[in-house]
């Protein structure tokens, strides 16, 4: 059985690698949509060893997400949401760029 992997991207240089690395140590496919980013989501993705689609212009997770399904040549898939926020609970991390990463199936 062939797994693919989505994940909808927007600047994510910096957490990409990471992320499709990790999947394709369980995915066979990993497919990255780059969202019409401005930074190298797209370079960083390939070198990994992703797919990569590329959206000229942002387009949204959803639609995003939709377009790397139709891409998609595994017989089961699962998506891969980067979420960025910036932390302000805590004084030493105040102002400072995390991702949190969601799975769905």
């Amino acid at each position: 059985m062939k797994i693919s992997v989505v994940i909808p991207a927007n600047n994510e240089m910096h957490a990409i690698r990471d992320v499709v690395r990790s999947c394709r140590a369980y995915c066979q496919e990993v497919i990255v949509v780059d969202d019409g980013s401005t930074d190298d989501t797209a370079q960083v993705s390939r070198t990994a060893g992703a797919k990569v689609i590329r959206n000229a212009a942002n387009c949204g997770l959803v639609k995003s997400t939709r377009l790397g399904l139709r891409v998609a040549s595994g017989d089961k898939w699962c998506g891969w949401y980067i979420h960025q926020y910036r932390a302000s609970n805590h004084s030493s991390e105040r102002g400072r760029n995390h991702s949190r990463l969601e799975i769905f199936l």
